[in-house]
């Protein structure tokens, strides 16, 4: 494969983005990343302009990694 074509594995959906720019992560996206409610997210773009996202973990999930 070329550095030109790009895997069509990847999951994917379409979600509706509001006014506020307020948009659902999916349930089953959720669930594979452990992102509960509340809760916060990182989004992060690669040098390539892929954007990331990634659960935040609580300082109470934190505790004992230092």
């Amino acid at each position: 494969m070329s550095k030109t074509e790009q895997p069509n594995n990847s999951e994917k959906e379409i979600v509706a983005v509001t006014k506020h720019g307020q948009a659902t992560i999916p349930k089953r996206f959720r669930e594979k990343l452990g992102i509960e409610a509340p809760g916060k997210v990182l989004f992060r773009e690669t040098e390539d302009g892929e954007v990331i996202v990634e659960q935040v973990r609580s300082p109470s999930e934190m505790r004992g990694f230092a």
